[in-house]
């Protein structure tokens, strides 16, 4: 909350993820046997649900937010009347990761910053081996050519490789940071941080 008190000229948009509790609605559905569109379906509305809380939240700390149900109805002028936006998934298929490259997109930014519980992208899974290295820049192509394009309902990745495939096109940078306000402020600012970025190339 001081991070966005401090730098009060940004308007910054937050799109939610679901995380365990879209992971756990998810895997009831795969196990009663619903398709990955209502899989889907429901992690959407759990991104949502986490998003109207953030939105809350923040509110309630006297700053100056709304929850948007579909950034992508929402016309450039409306980010002009708040300071903070949030906003969680939009349609199956497409992950909240997606939907922050797309904002990007839409709303003139050359960049995402991706919040996660790891803080980098590794050579491989950190939590499966000792030994995995950490990769402080990449490009998005070797991402994907890495993880492929499939996608699956409550992937857990650092990042979607569709958001990234998107984010080639578009030009944008993504950096994958783990929970630190420091490292925000720090991208922000254009000085030192720990994560990794995935160049769009």
């Amino acid at each position: 909350m001081d991070l966005i008190r401090k730098y009060s000229s940004y308007t910054f948009i937050y799109v939610v993820g679901g995380g365990n509790v879209a992971r756990s609605y998810i895997q009831a559905a795969a196990n009663a046997g619903i398709d990955k569109q209502g899989q889907d379906m429901l992690g959407i509305e759990a991104t949502r649900l986490n998003a109207m809380l953030f939105a809350l939240i923040l509110a309630r700390n006297g700053l100056r937010s709304t929850n948007v149900r579909n950034i992508f109805e929402v016309h450039p002028y409306f980010l002009e009347q708040y300071q903070v936006i949030v906003t969680g998934g939009t349609i199956p298929g497409h992950t909240t990761d997606r939907v922050a490259v797309q904002c990007a997109n839409k709303f003139g930014s050359d960049s995402v910053i991706n919040v996660t519980e790891v803080g980098y992208i590794y050579d491989k899974d950190p939590r499966k081996h000792n030994d995995a290295r950490v990769i402080e820049k990449i490009k998005g192509s070797e991402l994907i050519d890495k993880w492929g394009l499939e996608h699956q309902p409550g992937m857990n990745l650092p990042i979607e490789p569709k958001a990234v495939q998107e984010a080639i096109e578009h030009k944008i940078k993504i950096y994958v940071i783990g929970p630190s306000i420091e490292d925000l402020e720090k991208i922000i600012t254009g000085n030192g941080y720990k994560g990794t970025l995935i160049l769009p190339e």
